[in-house]
């Protein structure tokens, strides 16, 4: 089993430090069987400094650990439970900075050839706390929508979301970050 870990600091364009950023990925590729059979898993850590009654803690956070499989000779699938940022860290493109460095980092295959699935949940269609330096309350149900859309490719986009905000999404893969929409808030230097 290989086992890389890539270290990012994250800042806003200005330059101010938001978190950094771990992605680890475990690669095993079975002895004797082609790459093309290799399974993986991804963990996501975050650092960040939260302040709460006037006290700033440094916090870590694990928003992501997922495992990827082959599921027929021509792709790959990755089941996502869940993704969700404290709201320290949203509405700062910290989200999808992190799956455009998870795309940049998995290796080929399955890069350009994984299928992406996961649930959505009504408990992600409000978003509570300390947004942006201001406590507040949001409406996220098309945000995270719009989010998991640019994770995927056009075509083979399906999300089904009600309007409570339960439901599904899958498609192939892309690097979210080349998408036009993409608001590009956070950048990504590797340490």
């Amino acid at each position: 089993m290989d086992i890389e870990r890539h270290r990012y600091a994250i800042t806003d364009p200005q330059g101010t430090p938001l978190a950094t950023m771990t992605i680890g990925q475990a690669i095993d590729r079975a002895a004797g069987l082609p790459e093309r059979y290799c399974t993986g898993r991804i963990c996501v850590e975050l650092e960040y400094e939260s302040t709460s009654f006037g006290t700033t803690t440094r916090v870590r956070k694990f928003p992501l650990d997922a495992t990827w499989f082959p599921v027929d000779d021509a792709s790959f699938k990755m089941r996502v439970g869940d993704f969700s940022l404290p709201p320290e860290l949203c509405c700062r493109g910290i989200g999808t900075l992190c799956w455009s460095k998870i795309h940049e980092t998995l290796p080929r295959p399955p890069r350009d050839a994984l299928i992406l699935t996961g649930a959505l949940s009504s408990k992600d269609a409000k978003l509570t706390g300390m947004i942006r330096g201001t406590m507040q309350t949001i409406d996220n149900l098309r945000r995270r929508n719009d989010f998991w859309l640019r994770m995927l490719a056009p075509g083979t986009q399906v999300l089904q979301s009600d309007r409570n905000g339960d439901g599904s999404f899958s498609g192939r893969f892309v690097d979210p970050a080349r998408h036009a929409n993409d608001p590009k808030k956070a950048i990504a230097t590797k340490i």
